[in-house]
C-alpha cells in the first residue's frame, strides 16, 4: 500500500488557500472588467456628446444654439454674434433687426467655452451660411482665462481644420468631458426629447430663453476686484488668431467688442482694458471703440456682466451705436 505524503497539517493549510481561490479569481475578473466598463462609459458619453442627447445643464446653451442655427439655415443671416453670456444676456435680436433692417443670429455660449467656443460656432455657422459680418462679444476678463480646450472639443464640427492640442491638455479635456458619470443620467433624461425633436424643458438656459432672474448684482459687485494687465494669458490669443484668419479667408468683416460690465470695472481697470484691447487687436481682430459697455449697478442682474432683461433693448442699441462708429480697417 502506498502511503500518502500529505499530512494533516498540509490539509489544514490548504483549506484557507482553497477558500481564497474563488475570491482571487473574482478579483482578477474585476480587473479585466474595469477597463471594459471604462471603455463602454467613455464610448457612450462620447456618442451622447456627438449626437447632442446628453441633457447636462452646462450643455444647454450649446444645445439651444445648434437648434437656432439649424432653424436659420433657410433664411440666412447678415450678422452673426458669437460670445459668452454677457452677450446672451444683453442682445435683443428683434431690436437689432428693427434698427438695421437686416437678419441676425446670436449664438452666445458661456464663459466656460471662451474664444475656443467662438471658433467652433463660427465653423458650424459657415457650414450653413456665410454672413456679411461677425461680431464677437465677450466679458472684459475673458483674456485672463486662457484656452478652454473643453470648449474646443465640444464645439468643433466634424471635418473642420484641427487645432493642435498639447497632449496633457488633450487628456485632461477628454477626461473631463468623457469620464463623467453624470452624463449617464443626463442621457436618460435627454434621449426621449432628442429622439422626438422636442426641447429640454428642465434645463436652466436663461440667457438664450431671455428669462429674467432679478437676483441683483450686489454680492457680485462686492466681490469684484480691479483687473491687472499681468493677469492676461498669452495662450488665449491662439483661437482669436484662428478666428481672424478664418474671417480673412472667407472675406467676412469680423470685429470684437467687450460686452457690458459694471461701471466700477471701467473706472478701476483702465490699464487692464487698454492691455486687453491690444491683446485682441494683436490677434488680428479690430476692437469696437467705446467698449466695454459700462453699466450702472441698477442695470445689472445676477453678475457684474449680465444686463437685467428690462434694459436689454437699451444696451443692444448702445452696441449698435458703437459698431456704427467703428471703422472697418484694422488698427
Amino acid at each position: 500500500m502506498v502511503r500518502s505524503s500529505t499530512t494533516s497539517s498540509d490539509l489544514a493549510s490548504a483549506g484557507p488557500a482553497r477558500e481564497r481561490a474563488p475570491l482571487v479569481r473574482f478579483g482578477l475578473r474585476l480587473l479585466w472588467l474595469a477597463p471594459l466598463v471604462f471603455v463602454l462609459l467613455t464610448g457612450v458619453n462620447a456618442l451622447a456628446l456627438r449626437f447632442d442627447i446628453a441633457a447636462l445643464p452646462e450643455l444647454a446653451n450649446f444645445h439651444q444654439q445648434q437648434r437656432k442655427l439649424a432653424a436659420a439655415a433657410d433664411g440666412g443671416f447678415d450678422t452673426l454674434f458669437l460670445g459668452d453670456s454677457s452677450l446672451g444676456r444683453m442682445m435683443d435680436t428683434p431690436t437689432w433687426e428693427r434698427i438695421t433692417g437686416e437678419r441676425s443670429l446670436q449664438l452666445a455660449l458661456t464663459g466656460g467655452e471662451g474664444f475656443a467656443g467662438d471658433l467652433g460656432m463660427l465653423q458650424r455657422a459657415l457650414l450653413v451660411h456665410r454672413p456679411k459680418r461677425v461680431v464677437l462679444v465677450h466679458t472684459s476678463d475673458m483674456p485672463t482665462r486662457g484656452i478652454s480646450w473643453n470648449g474646443y472639443l465640444l464645439t468643433r464640427p466634424a471635418g473642420a481644420a484641427r487645432v493642435a492640442m498639447p497632449p496633457d491638455r488633450l487628456l485632461e479635456a477628454l477626461a473631463d468631458l468623457l469620464i463623467n458619470g453624470q452624463l449617464l443620467r443626463a442621457i436618460v433624461r435627454g434621449l426621449p426629447y432628442s429622439l422626438t425633436g422636442r426641447d429640454w424643458p428642465f434645463l436652466d438656459d436663461s440667457h438664450v430663453r431671455g428669462r429674467e432672474r432679478l437676483l441683483g448684482a450686489g454680492p457680485a459687485i462686492a466681490q469684484a476686484e480691479a483687473l491687472a494687465p499681468s493677469a492676461i494669458k498669452a495662450e488665449g490669443r491662439l483661437f482669436l488668431e484662428k478666428i481672424a484668419a478664418l474671417c480673412a479667408a472667407e472675406g467676412i468683416d469680423c470685429r470684437f467688442a467687450f460686452g457690458p460690465v459694471w461701471e466700477g470695472i471701467c473706472a478701476n481697470s483702465a490699464d487692464y482694458l487698454a492691455a486687453a484691447r491690444a491683446f485682441v487687436e494683436g490677434a488680428g481682430l479690430p476692437v469696437v471703440a467705446g467698449t466695454p459697455l459700462c453699466v450702472p449697478a441698477q442695470d445689472l442682474d445676477d453678475t457684474i456682466d449680465h444686463v437685467v432683461q428690462g434694459r436689454m433693448v437699451f444696451y443692444t442699441k448702445a452696441l449698435h451705436d458703437r459698431l456704427e462708429g467703428q471703422a472697418t480697417t484694422r488698427n
